[in-house]
């Protein structure tokens, strides 16, 4: 379930910026992005939210914009040993990463097809026409 731009954890039953769950409505990923550098507390705070909701992982994906320094990693480093001895696995990666992951494991998907994913996407968390023109600027330089 994708969230409306900039508003998730507004609803208690909001984990993440994109929550996934199972047909039978068991969480199975916490997602959160973001496109500028994660701080220490909202790290913390959200595999605290994710964990809370029964999570069994998260993914932290940092946009283009998000530096991922050492003093980062450590935060990330920290909540992965944390969490991981509760029984959630925390993971984080670029979106460079995440996107040449996708597009090697997913061989036959074209760009209309990707395209409209992206559109329809954006469409239903009522992303701004502002962010919806930062996307497709960056679309075109892929």
């Amino acid at each position: 379930i994708p969230h409306p731009v900039n508003q998730a954890g507004t609803s208690s039953r909001q984990m993440s910026d994109l929550d996934v769950f199972r047909k039978d409505g068991a969480p199975v990923l916490a997602v959160e992005l973001k496109d500028k550098p994660f701080t220490e507390t909202e790290v913390r705070k959200a595999a605290r939210i994710a964990h809370d909701h029964g999570a069994p992982s998260m993914l932290f994906i940092a946009g283009r914009a998000s530096a991922l320094t050492d003093d980062i990693y450590r935060y990330f480093n920290d909540a992965k040993a944390e969490y991981e001895s509760k029984g959630m696995i925390v993971g984080v990666m670029t979106i460079d990463a995440l996107l040449d992951f996708f597009f090697a494991t997913n061989y036959e998907a074209d760009s209309a097809t990707v395209f409209d994913l992206m559109r329809s996407t954006m469409e239903s968390t009522r992303a701004s026409a502002e962010t919806m023109r930062w996307v497709y600027k960056e679309a075109r330089k892929l």
